[in-house]
């Protein structure tokens, strides 16, 4: 089962039956100690090995690790992720964190009122209500002629490397994840692709190390003498490629009878509230394009990585692949 990391005050859980942590030294020490005898047992596996095997062991869904004067707390029933994740009252989200998201260094990134920087506020509710159905499997089957097409180019791409040379794979990865994001959810052509394409690779990869670099230097980032040239590069990136989504934006919305993709479903967010303008709507474009070429990437870079490690399991893979789809080349 897949897991998530939900990190909150003890104040915030201590009510909860469901959280089995007694007042004893596990309440300081979660499962440390048990985690840690199992390193020392075996120091070249993984946390993530140990952890697994810990939960197993236990038939245990939740395992907490103490972190100063915060608990993080790794659980993997889907009742508690979902108690945690919609009970807006007992847990919510903490303001301070999201609001790094709006702007970093003056330069705006996700908005006040972005998908990911509001806090959960109803508008916040009303909007990814009208996004939901971008998520849905019946809307998802509609970009596999897109997905299909960007799977070629990857093959093509990687099939004309040197065999037996040992080459990085990233820039390959990260052109195909803008192209799946931007082909299936903004509706790009191939214009576009060449002409935006580095800008807004570029652009995801400082937005990630900006919001990280804030986090890991809370205490003197936005002192004025601190990360100058980052802060530069960060204003150089996102402002450009905010002007090409506010253009795109513009004409979109002129248009009647636009393409049916995750853009279509923004616009429609947008008019939960006649708060929102077009700068809102600038801000989930660049929300949606960025995470989700960084997450595209990372799926397929950790998929070829175990898969390319693991050769029964590629066998494994391939075999039912060619059992369920009897030779077709495209889902």
């Amino acid at each position: 089962s897949s897991g998530i990391n939900a990190e909150y005050g003890r104040r915030k859980y201590r009510h909860l039956t469901s959280v089995p942590i007694p007042f004893s030294i596990l309440w300081f020490m979660g499962c440390l100690p048990d985690i840690h005898k199992k390193r020392d047992r075996a120091p070249h596996k993984s946390m993530a090995m140990f952890i697994e095997e810990y939960v197993t062991e236990k038939n245990s869904d939740i395992l907490m690790i103490p972190i100063f004067l915060t608990n993080l707390v790794v659980c993997m029933d889907l009742g508690i992720i979902a108690k945690l994740l919609t009970d807006r009252t007992n847990f919510p989200k903490r303001e301070t964190f999201h609001r790094t998201f709006s702007s970093v260094a003056g330069v705006r990134i996700f908005g006040e009122y972005g998908i990911l920087s509001d806090v959960g506020t109803d508008l916040w509710q009303a909007k990814r209500r009208t996004m939901d159905p971008a998520f849905h499997k019946s809307f998802l089957k509609t970009c596999m002629s897109g997905m299909n097409t960007v799977s070629e180019n990857l093959v093509t791409e990687l099939s004309a490397k040197e065999a037996g040379r040992t080459f990085d794979i990233t820039q390959d990865l990260n052109k195909s994840a803008l192209e799946a994001v931007s082909i299936c959810g903004f509706a790009w052509n191939n214009d576009m692709i060449e002409k935006f394409g580095d800008d807004a690779i570029k652009m995801a990869n400082v937005v990630f190390s900006m919001i990280a670099m804030v986090f890991k230097e809370s205490t003197t980032f936005n002192l004025p003498w601190q990360r100058r040239s980052e802060k530069e590069t960060l204003r150089k990136t996102v402002n450009p490629m905010r002007d090409v989504m506010r253009v795109h934006l513009q004409k979109r919305l002129q248009e009647t009878d636009s393409a049916v993709d995750i853009l279509s479903y923004i616009m429609r967010s947008n008019q939960c509230s006649d708060s929102l303008n077009l700068e809102d709507l600038v801000d989930e474009y660049l929300v949606f394009l960025v995470a989700g070429m960084e997450t595209t990437a990372i799926t397929m870079a950790m998929t070829i990585f175990y898969l390319t490690t693991n050769p029964r399991i590629y066998a494994k893979v391939q075999e039912e692949i060619d059992a369920v789809f009897e030779g077709k080349t495209e889902l």
